[in-house]
């Protein structure tokens, strides 16, 4: 039983042992073939298309709401100058002028 367990044991360390030393190869040979400068021009690069894309997702979120905005707006006004046309007595039932004249 204790050989099953150290087998397992050995077989997970040796795994580990793989996969670390295939990432510090991978990391050493990433190193060797780029250097600072251009690494920091990678990552500029790369952040500031990250930023674009954060921009651009929260400008049509914003476009989104500026328009739900301005269409509530539209509405509410539609219904006040309704409401100054109630009051003022102007029903409004043709387009027609007193003379019978299309306006």
């Amino acid at each position: 039983m204790s050989n099953t367990i150290s087998h397992i044991s050995d077989i997970s360390t040796q795994k580990s042992f793989s996969v670390a030393s295939y990432s510090s190869s991978l990391f050493s040979v990433g190193g060797g073939a780029l250097a600072l400068n251009e690494l920091a021009i990678l990552l500029g690069i790369f952040i500031a298309l990250l930023t674009f894309a954060i921009n651009w997702l929260y400008q049509a979120r914003r476009d989104q709401r500026d328009k739900a905005l301005h269409l509530i707006n539209i509405e509410v006004a539609q219904k006040e100058l309704e409401q100054q046309r109630l009051k003022s007595g102007v029903v409004e039932t043709d387009k027609t002028t007193s003379k019978g004249q299309t306006a």
